[in-house]
């Protein structure tokens, strides 16, 4: 019987596939300024999810809290993230929602080993548009809104 260890290549893409999903914005925009006036500019070296992959977890650990700014906004995707299994789940027999939820796993699966922050720009909307309507259905189903939480936020096709 042939397990996930098995397939090396295929453990491989789907780790090196993480950065897509949690590569920094504001890391990738702070070293395109800094290229563009010629001034260096010292990320602070090698990215966390190399650290898990050779299996030193304090290290992955501290590196993903260290600097603040990169921490929180790190939440902020897992929280948009949250928001997009939200929608998903909440509204798995619409069609438009798997449409979304399938050009950004296709994207993400696309772009693989070489996955940054610019690679992610084209699935942002997609992203975006399900994180709404996630944050939509939550806030219909706790409060006494007109917005019923039945009432699809993405109209079905």
């Amino acid at each position: 019987m042939s397990t996930f260890r098995d397939h090396g290549y295929a453990r491989y893409h789907l780790t090196t596939t993480v950065p897509f999903c949690f590569a920094s914005d504001l890391e990738w925009s702070a070293n395109l300024y800094h290229i563009a006036i010629n001034k260096p500019f010292n990320p602070g070296g090698e990215a966390a999810i190399f650290e898990l992959a050779n299996g030193h977890i304090g290290a992955f650990l501290s590196k993903l809290a260290t600097p603040w700014w990169k921490f929180a906004e790190r939440l902020g995707i897992c929280f948009i993230a949250l928001c997009c299994m939200y929608a998903v789940i909440k509204q798995r027999r619409n069609v438009a929602v798997w449409i979304c939820a399938g050009i950004v796993i296709y994207l993400a699966l696309l772009t693989g080993p070489v996955s940054d922050a610019r690679y992610r720009l084209p699935a942002d909307p997609f992203i975006y548009l399900l994180a709404s309507s996630g944050v939509v259905l939550y806030i219909g189903s706790r409060s006494h809104s007109t917005l019923s939480p039945r009432q699809p936020f993405l109209y079905r096709v």
